[in-house]
């Protein structure tokens, strides 16, 4: 893989992962476990680590398709009569959609090479 395909590639994982994880976990411990290893992960990846930290922030704060990935969608669970699936119909989408503007809005402010 040539580096700059390498580098984005790694980047959407790395995204992928996080979005994926935060729908089930409390968001303060994922984000002081992938926070610690940022260092290591973006010089094995060849990007900043700049990029990666902030692409976590981001991940993190993107939690649409769980209602027990926030403490806010618990809160309109119940009085919008929404069901686990709604989350779903919903959440993917934007997840996919915020995902893809990230990939092009990430690089512009920070840089992918260290």
């Amino acid at each position: 893989m040539t580096g700059t395909f390498r580098s984005v590639f790694g980047l959407v994982r790395t995204f992928g992962d996080h979005f994926y994880g935060y729908q089930y976990y409390p968001h303060c411990r994922p984000v002081s476990a992938y926070g610690a290893d940022c260092p290591e992960n973006s010089a094995s990846l060849g990007i900043s680590p700049h990029v990666l930290m902030m692409g976590i922030a981001m991940a993190e704060s993107s939690s649409f398709t769980s209602p027990i990935s926030h403490p806010f969608n618990v809160l309109v669970m119940g009085p919008g009569d929404y069901s686990f699936i709604d989350y779903m119909k919903a959440g993917v989408p934007l997840t996919l959609i915020v995902l893809l503007v990230l990939m092009v809005i990430m690089p512009v402010f920070w840089p992918l090479t260290p």
